[in-house]
């Protein structure tokens, strides 16, 4: 018959803020996500913005605190993010201009 989809997918709640702290949300996310996925359900629940001064588009990249490393947008939720803790995730614009 096979296994039940809750047991195939299931969720991991994770804490996401944007680059200045600011903005945090505790959310669930489902482990079948690809990380660019959880980024652009993130990006609408912390209300960032979707386009940049100029009206182009920002695209964001997410940073695990716990390995401190940036995520692949391929990468799958289930099998970066741990389960028995709340891991920690910031949000920060890819398409940052330095001064």
């Amino acid at each position: 018959m096979g296994t039940p989809v809750d047991e195939k997918v299931g969720s991991l709640t994770v804490e996401v803020s944007d680059v200045s702290g600011a903005k945090v949300v505790e959310a669930d996310v489902p482990s079948d996500f690809s990380v660019a996925e959880m980024i652009k359900s993130m990006v609408g629940e912390l209300e960032l913005p979707v386009n940049d001064d100029a009206g182009n588009p920002v695209a964001y990249r997410a940073h695990l605190e716990s390995q401190g490393r940036q995520l692949l947008p391929s990468e799958r939720c289930g099998d970066i993010l741990q389960r028995e803790k709340q891991d920690k995730i910031t949000l920060e614009p890819d398409n940052v201009d330095a001064g």
